[in-house]
């Protein structure tokens, strides 16, 4: 007798972890997936944020009038929002920098400015839409190039072949601070 309720206590035992197995694998699906849809939440909701003041008919191109960057921190988010006024939607707008002047040398310093354009960008018409690009300095071959309470202006522009309504241009002031 004690070797057949030995037996039925070790299959009982063996089903009985399959079943927690099985249980335990569906949890970590389950919350696997919910990890992963509120990754995607979080993305949108990052990605999608406007400038603090839309663009509009009166200021068709708005962009954040300054950004800070440092040695430790060289990248700033820049928001950008353009309003198309023409009467159709414009799919080909182009965002980019130019005529970077740095403050402390009144050199154009372009060059040393790394800057993610928006290509390809649609408004609709009569709408703005707002985008989020980087803009920072690039790093030379041992360190970056600015120092710690230079300030550099650039021209942002904004261009369409479509539409020249969006052929648009407003400034950008990179404030550079110590990294501390």
């Amino acid at each position: 007798m004690r070797k057949k309720g030995g037996m039925e206590l070790s299959i009982n035992a063996i089903v009985i972890l399959i079943i927690a197995m099985v249980v335990l694998g569906i949890g970590i699906l389950f919350i696997r997936g919910m990890f992963a849809k509120a990754q995607v939440t979080t993305f949108k909701a990052l990605t999608s944020q406007e400038t603090t003041n839309p663009a509009s008919a009166d200021r068709p191109l708005i962009a954040d009038r300054e950004v800070t960057i440092s040695n430790t921190n060289p990248t700033a988010t820049l928001a950008v929002s353009v309003y198309n006024t023409g009467t159709s939607p414009a799919t080909d707008i182009k965002i980019n920098i130019s005529n970077c002047i740095a403050s402390s040398t009144g050199t154009d310093v372009t060059s040393s400015i790394s800057f993610t354009p928006v290509t390809d960008a649609a408004v609709p018409s009569n709408q703005f839409s707002s985008f989020q690009t980087v803009i920072g300095m690039k790093k030379n071959a041992t360190a970056y190039p600015f120092s710690a309470g230079d300030s550099i202006v650039c021209n942002l522009k904004s261009g369409s072949a479509t539409n020249s309504n969006l052929n648009l241009s407003t400034s950008v002031v990179i404030r550079v601070q110590s990294a501390g």
